[in-house]
């Protein structure tokens, strides 16, 4: 008998932890209120929050009651209270949450770890979800001025810019008194902020030319480019000479800038224009697909 119970026991914590690792979906009702449902239709959350985030494969989600924001895990049981006025997913431990008009920060228990001061806590330039800390630092704003924190609250590039982006690989982008420049993770202006204009990635203009910069501040090419795009899978579509071609990120000319125009990577492929034809080039430059097609999809 004994070992019946514990069988049962086992088999009670078994459906138990299906139940929490089972995928949720939203749903509205008739009345335009939330909840949350099972793959197989069954309402596991009821329907009456305003606002909802998404589970994303995570245990907990952000929703809204009466225009409160709180956190509830799959079972719907409240494990941050309704008490802000806005909130953002957790990123590395954290989420930036606004009460009063204000930003701070709280981790996954609800404790409050960065003081709800600051103006912003949000990257204009990122989607809401993916607004937080990267690499350790996250970007706030007090009085118009921009700088980052770390995950202590410290602030370790000082609140003195007129503007700030995300870090990516090692450098974050800063505007100055109209100049642009970079910044390291020690708040070390390690491109002097002394450009016309700047873009994520490294890459810096003066003079209408742009070039690409390392983590360190070393200039990778020269000041030749006309125009730059955002770098994706670590490449970056550039023009010289009225042409275009691919940069990686150590400023090596990937696919050489000869093209009447390139498109964005696909699955190993971009397509590439040349004397009015079309054809794929891979990502070490080579042509797989021959230039011959007037037009590509």
């Amino acid at each position: 008998m004994k070992k019946y119970f514990i069988a049962l026991f086992y088999l009670f914590l078994l459906l138990l932890s299906s139940t929490a690792q089972e995928p949720l979906d939203k749903f509205k009702d008739a009345d335009g209120k939330i909840g949350f449902k099972n793959k197989a239709g069954v309402v596991i959350i009821p329907a009456k929050y305003q606002f909802a985030g998404f589970f994303n494969g995570g245990d907990v989600v952000w929703v809204a009651l009466n225009n409160k924001w709180g956190l509830i895990n799959k079972e719907g049981k409240e494990v941050i209270p309704f008490k802000y006025d806005d909130s953002r997913i957790f990123h590395e431990g954290l989420a930036p949450v606004m009460l009063n008009n204000k930003w701070g920060y709280i981790n996954t228990e609800g404790k409050e770890v960065i003081d709800i001061k600051y103006d912003d806590a949000e990257d204009k330039d990122k989607p809401f979800f993916d607004n937080s800390f990267i690499d350790g630092m996250a970007m706030v704003s007090l009085n118009s001025k921009y700088g980052f924190i770390n995950n202590k609250g410290k602030e370790v590039v000082p609140l003195k810019y007129q503007y700030a982006n995300a870090f990516d690989h090692g450098i974050a982008l800063v505007k100055l008194n109209t100049k642009w420049g970079f910044v390291n993770k020690t708040g070390k202006e390690i491109v002097p902020v002394k450009y016309d204009s700047a873009s994520d990635g490294g890459f810096v203009k003066i003079n209408d030319k742009w070039a690409l910069m390392d983590n360190t501040g070393r200039e990778l090419t020269p000041m030749k480019y006309q125009e730059v795009r955002h770098f994706y899978k670590d490449m970056a579509r550039v023009k010289a000479n009225d042409k275009w071609g691919y940069l990686n990120r150590l400023g090596k000319e990937i696919v050489p800038v000869k093209y009447q125009a390139v498109k964005e990577f696909s699955e190993g492929l971009a397509g590439v224009e040349l004397n009015n034809k079309w054809g794929f080039v891979d990502e070490n430059g080579i042509e797989i697909i021959s230039l011959q097609y007037d037009e590509i999809t």
